[in-house]
């Protein structure tokens, strides 16, 4: 933006620019008041009753505020309509505009009031025209990889053990800490909160212990698999961080304790807190969500959504049980994710395989069987068998927007975003694949189109990330009805809003999430975690457009 800089565009750019423009104005003004000093001293014959007044206000007689200054129109002209504004100026705005207006020059002007001595005076033009600048602020804000937690692909690639990789993550609330989950039952820690912006990776190592073991399903005979499904940050209410951790069977409450001793560094000990092993006994874990009140959460499998207290391992409450009676009924219904609004502790959400979102109100009922509200978008007729137009209608994520108003959802073609006081259709959808008849048939092949994509939207639903195939995430600016397509790896790419051609459907982007305050995201892929600001400054070797966005 060229010539004056207004107050919005301030709040964008950095702390020194901010500055240098700021140092532009304080020039610019005091020209200008020079100026409007010496028209003032030429019409001063005219206007010797005034004078006086305004000249108290300060120590000299041609020391005169702002505001008195803009009293006169400049070479004593009457000033035109374009000129006219509603005089109504602030006060606060005027102090900080080289600090030139007082209290005195207030009261001086109601005096003048009262007597009418200037009623028809017209009004002055707007105080804009004292700004100057010669700056150029570059206004454009892009998404910058800032960390990368993990091995780059090359040491990757020369490793023997290829099956370590990242299963889950999340931010906490501040996010100054980041869990990360993987599939030895390991979980790390990385702290932001005591970063003073000299290194260059704002996450620095915290903590990292094994979380799950290798376990054994006496029932039905099966080992259980050590990847942490999912973590979930609880409340801080102390020094001690506290994380809730499970894999497919068994959710645990971690306490990261601090042990300070003279003369030695802190210490951190991870401490088991309790054991939930018994709500999920037939089918596997696949969500994990924190209840707002700091005293519950709820877990859910395919059939089964169950509520725990933090303090009761021993018992959880169905809020949904949906097994069927007879082992031998096919089941056409599944529940696909669960997840508690992070403002309102009595709502939550559960999607399905069959297209559907329910929000739920726990004041309202025990049992969850019949939501209190009802998202369904309608399917679009599209030539595809009926396998796989099931697997494209199931919803695999959902996340709530802290204005406790809006929610997105996503399915393996799309994103939608809906405003929860018109639940009747969604107010965006976004297309993350498009459809291709061929590609389509193959990712069923294979088991791709089961691949639980998550998504996250940010606090004001501004703007919305989730991932895709051969490492690759986009990132949704509603707003500006914009996205933007990322490369997650060590040396990533740019590319434009058009999705990319995928190559490599083994390695994918499927966990993310989004900081609660700030444009960070964090995305995971392979065995590496990613951490993407976005901030002002030129994007290397970017290409920008519109998105395919719909609207209903």
């Amino acid at each position: 933006v060229n010539g004056s800089v207004t107050r919005s565009n301030r709040v964008s750019i950095s702390r020194s620019s901010v500055l240098d423009v700021l140092n532009a104005e304080e020039t610019g003004f005091v020209e200008n008041v020079m100026v409007y000093q010496e028209q003032l001293e030429a019409l001063r014959e005219g206007t010797d009753e005034i004078a006086p007044k305004y000249a108290k206000a300060g120590d000299g007689k041609h020391d005169k505020s702002l505001k008195s200054l803009l009293k006169f129109p400049m070479n004593g002209a009457k000033s035109n309509d374009s000129q006219k504004f509603d005089g109504n100026m602030n006060k606060n705005e005027l102090k900080g505009a080289g600090n030139h207006y007082t209290d005195n020059d207030e009261n001086n002007e109601r005096e003048i009031g009262s007597k009418g001595t200037h009623s028809s005076q017209p009004p002055p033009p707007p105080p804009e025209i004292l700004y100057s600048t010669s700056k150029s602020i570059d206004m454009k804000k892009s998404w910058h990889l800032i960390q990368a937690i993990g091995p780059d692909e090359n040491a990757v690639a020369g490793s023997t053990n290829q099956d370590d990789y990242v299963t889950s993550l999340q931010l906490d609330p501040s996010g100054n800490y980041i869990a990360i989950g993987d599939s030895q039952g390991r979980i790390g820690i990385f702290d932001a909160s005591e970063s003073n912006g000299v290194n260059d990776d704002p996450y620095q190592f915290y903590e990292e212990f094994v979380s799950h073991h290798p376990d054994f399903d006496t029932l039905y005979s099966r080992r259980i698999p050590t990847n942490i499904i999912a973590v979930e940050w609880l409340k801080k209410e102390s020094r001690s961080l506290h994380v809730l951790a499970t894999n497919e069977k068994t959710i645990k409450l971690w306490r990261l304790k601090e042990v300070h001793k003279e003369g030695q560094q802190t210490t951190i000990i991870p401490v088991l807190c309790n054991d939930f092993s018994k709500g999920h006994q037939r089918f596997f874990i696949h969500s994990l969500s924190a209840i707002c009140d700091g005293e519950m959460f709820i877990s859910s499998d395919e059939l089964m959504l169950n509520l725990w207290h933090l303090e009761r391992p021993d018992s959880s409450f169905a809020l949904i049980d949906e097994l069927p009676e007879d082992d031998m009924i096919e089941v056409n219904r599944i529940i696909t994710s669960a997840k508690a609004d992070p403002t309102q502790c009595h709502r939550i959400l559960y999607t399905t395989s069959v297209n559907e979102v329910n929000i739920c109100d726990l004041r309202a009922r025990c049992m969850q069987n019949r939501p209190a509200m009802l998202l369904q978008a309608p399917i679009k007729g599209m030539n595809a068998s009926m396998e796989i137009q099931r697997e494209l209608q199931c919803i695999t994520d959902a996340d709530f927007a802290r204005d406790g108003n809006q929610i997105v959802t996503r399915n393996f073609s799309n994103v939608r975003l809906w405003d929860l006081r018109k639940p009747s259709r969604p107010t965006k959808m976004m297309t993350v694949h498009n459809y291709n008849p061929g590609l389509f048939s193959d990712l069923c092949s294979n088991g791709c189109l089961v691949d639980d994509f998550r998504v996250a939207v940010n606090s004001d639903a501004s703007g919305v990330v989730t991932g895709s195939y051969d490492d690759y995430f986009v990132a949704y600016d509603l707003l500006h009805d914009r996205k933007k397509w990322l490369q997650a790896r060590h040396a990533h790419d740019f590319l434009s809003a058009e999705m990319p051609r995928m190559s490599e459907t083994g390695r994918k982007v499927l966990h993310v999430d989004w900081h609660d305050e700030r444009d960070i995201i964090t995305v995971a892929s392979s065995h590496s975690v990613y951490v993407y600001e976005k901030k002002v400054g030129a994007e290397p070797e970017t290409m920008e457009s519109k998105s395919n966005m719909h609207y209903t």
